[in-house]
């Protein structure tokens, strides 16, 4: 009986990696469904992007969790962290929705300010996941500037044509009077 006690557990010991999950087994796809940000901003204000998730894992006895990075693309610097968490997942393919808000303040000057959203998600400690998605921000008076660029060039156009308009009546009217 003793004997048979110590096969099953040498045999419970050998297949024991195989029954529990490790981390690489665990599946998650993670999609970002919507990054929400302002168009333009001014020099050093504050900014919030904000990333809608969705992230689906298959079962896992391992406690899942995110984060979402916000990125300068020009400096590859790292501006916001914000995590989010998933937690055990019993059912196959359980699908959550996530927003996370991340905040930086905008540089100085007027730029086109290019930031990337990163997406991590983690069983453990391990990363089994990850997506992006990059944006841009108009900073630093940009817009009036954009606009008054805009409204400029209308402008000219607008006067050629009317140059040309009337160039063409007076030749009209001198062939009149030949």
């Amino acid at each position: 009986m003793a004997l048979s006690a110590f096969f099953l557990l040498l045999v419970l010991a050998s297949t024991a990696p195989t029954i529990l999950p490790t981390a690489s087994a665990i599946r998650c796809q993670t999609q970002i469904t919507n990054v929400g940000y302002p168009a333009a901003v001014e020099s050093n204000q504050n900014v919030e992007v904000q990333t809608n998730l969705m992230v689906s894992c298959t079962t896992s006895m391992i406690d899942i969790a995110g984060r979402v990075d916000l990125t300068d693309e020009a400096s590859n610097k790292t501006l916001s962290i914000q995590g989010f968490h998933i937690g055990y997942v019993s059912e196959p393919l359980k699908s959550s929705n996530f927003t996370v808000t991340n905040a930086a303040q905008a540089p100085s000057g007027s730029t086109l300010w290019k930031l990337k959203v990163v997406v991590l998600v983690f069983a453990g400690s391990q990363l089994i996941d990850t997506t992006g998605r990059s944006v841009e921000i108009l900073v630093g008076g940009g817009t009036s500037e954009l606009l008054i660029l805009t409204l400029s060039a209308a402008l000219v156009i607008v006067v050629i044509i009317l140059v040309f308009v009337m160039v063409r009546r007076a030749r009209a009217k001198s062939r009149k009077r030949r």
